[in-house]
């Protein structure tokens, strides 16, 4: 035999598990054995390992077979328990066969402990295999009646749903051919496109008033023709006709602007939609094809691109005229400024106070006007000088912009500072008389404080936020939109010099390149001005050093 077997041996006698490990070893079994005496040993090994069979002395000091057979029915059902005792009579083995025992052996017969163990597990074997045959005979019959329970109750709903769906078929058709009557009449009424139909080889079968307004043929006139009538003879010799149906029977529509033809020879440009249609099974029915007149809409597509043409040539010639006005206005203006200040030189104190003035007065007025006409040329330079683009580091155009400023930066003894600020694409010189434009102006409108100016930029979505805050004397929020005007002042000149063109030009610089300027501010709480930058091209790896820079 020389089976391998797995026991658990409720016996408290050393000599007897000896005994009986021998009977069955000499009957053919490989042990692998457990022998235990007290109820917590005998639990603990079954919750330890799986046996192929229990064998329990009936009684013992501190436990007893019964009670082991007990805990073993509930634990392991399923594994034979076989009772090897000494003291064990006829009735005390019936009992104990009634319990749940699979057999019992007495110690003074251990010869037939082998065969017993054989016949047990034999036993156990062909109890599991029917326990489970009738585990699963049971569990398919219930699958079978509940298998029965759904199909009849499909069965039940899918009559009503036939019921229903048949029902609702016959309420669709009706409400179908409502449907397609309404739409024909309202196909047939539209004035402002032709909608017709054509068959899959191109003759048309229906014909709408506006297909009578806008090709000028009658239905009468026009049913069975090819639809290839409505082009330009050169293309129908080419066989775009066949080609445009082709292609919308293989993408489902097709689509163009173009010029047809009128039933009287004239052109006329219009928007074309063909689009294939097929029944429920995929098979091509024939065609729609939607035409709307859009002569119009060419003819204001063309003026507006004469107007724009036009516009950009005058915008040219600004920018032209106004360099020629600004030379030929700096001219005169210098000639002046050099005898009124000869004049200042030779004559001052020699004539009366009020000459005096006049001289003075002549003198800032000369300076204005000059600083007024280099204003006026830069504002009208922004949009060509700003077609040229390229990378700029906007921290070293700061840098730029503050040592253009340094005499009125000492004058004040401001302290600016920046954030890290990116490169982006620009242009380098518009970018550095923007910052040198916003921080003049608040160095010019400075508070009795200590001043101070910071240079800020933020990314968001695809474009960059730069903020340039001071603590100024700030102004009305009112105002805020106002002062982007050109020679727009809150300021008379003797308090705050300057030609009210500064803010105009960031303006333009600004939205030349794509971008928006606002203003926040209070008054007595300082101004920060916004703008944005689109970022067309963000630096790799980020900005380096340190987290602000002071300039002063």
């Amino acid at each position: 035999m020389n089976s391998s077997l797995r026991i658990l041996h409720l016996e408290d006698d050393f000599n007897d598990a000896e005994l009986v490990r021998a009977a069955l070893e000499e009957g053919g079994y490989r042990l692998d054995a457990a022998c235990v005496e007290t109820r917590a040993d005998f639990m603990a090994a079954l919750a330890e390992k799986e046996y192929d069979i229990i064998l329990a002395d009936y009684r013992l000091p501190s436990f007893d077979g019964l009670s082991a057979l007990a805990i073993a029915r509930v634990k392991t059902p399923d594994v034979p328990f076989i009772f090897v005792s000494g003291v064990m009579g006829e009735e005390l083995a019936i009992d104990t066969l009634k319990n749940g025992a699979t057999d019992y052996v007495l110690k003074q017969r251990l010869s037939r402990l082998a065969p017993a163990v054989c016949r047990a597990l034999k036993e156990a074997k062909e109890h599991v295999k029917r326990k489970k045959a009738e585990e699963e005979l049971k569990k398919y019959h219930e699958q079978l009646e509940e298998l029965v329970r759904e199909r009849t109750a499909e069965l039940s709903a899918s009559i009503e749903q036939l019921k229903h769906e048949i029902s609702e078929r016959r309420r669709a058709e009706k409400e179908r051919q409502r449907t397609e009557e309404q739409f024909r009449l309202l196909v047939e009424g539209v004035k402002d496109y032709a909608i017709f139909m054509i068959d899959p080889k191109g003759r048309i079968l229906s014909w709408n008033e506006g297909a009578e307004r806008i090709k000028g043929y009658r239905a009468e006139e026009i049913f069975g023709r090819h639809f290839s009538c409505f082009y330009p003879v050169e293309d129908a010799e080419q066989g775009k006709p066949e080609e445009q149906l082709i292609i919308a029977a293989e993408q489902g529509s097709y689509e163009e602007d173009c010029l047809r033809v009128r039933k009287d020879g004239s052109k006329f440009w219009a928007n074309v939609v063909i689009t294939a249609l097929r029944d429920e099974a995929g098979q091509l029915r024939g065609f729609s094809k939607v035409i709307r007149d859009i002569s119009e809409r060419r003819q204001a597509e063309e003026k507006l691109r004469t107007t724009a043409d036009e516009l950009a040539r005058s915008n040219a010639d600004l920018t032209k005229f106004a360099a020629i006005v600004a030379h030929d206005l700096q001219e005169p203006l210098r000639v002046i400024d050099g005898f009124v200040n000869l004049l200042a030189r030779r004559y001052q104190g020699r004539l009366d106070e009020k000459a005096d003035q006049y001289i003075e007065y002549t003198v800032d007025g000369v300076k204005r006007m000059q600083t007024l006409i280099k204003d006026l040329l830069t504002y009208s330079k922004v949009a060509s000088r700003g077609t040229i683009l390229e990378t700029v580091d906007f921290s070293a155009a700061v840098d730029n912009a503050v040592l253009n400023l340094q005499a009125a930066v000492a004058d004040t003894s401001a302290v600016i500072t920046m954030d890290p600020l990116p490169s982006l694409l620009a242009n380098a010189s518009l970018i550095r008389r923007l910052f040198q434009n916003l921080i003049g102006n608040a160095l010019k409108f400075h508070s009795k404080e200590a001043m101070r100016v910071h240079i800020a930029a933020e990314q968001k979505e695809n474009s960059w936020i730069f903020s340039v805050r001071d603590n100024g004397i700030g102004i009305e929020p009112k105002y805020a939109e106002i002062i982007f005007g050109m020679f727009r002042r809150l300021h008379t000149i003797r308090e705050y010099p300057g030609t009210g063109i500064g803010l105009a030009i960031c303006k333009r610089i600004v939205e030349h390149h794509g971008g928006a300027i606002w203003l926040e501010s209070e008054p007595g709480k300082g101004s920060t001005f916004y703008f944005t930058i689109p970022d067309r091209q963000a630096p790799e790896g980020g900005f380096d050093g340190p987290a602000t820079t002071e300039r002063q």
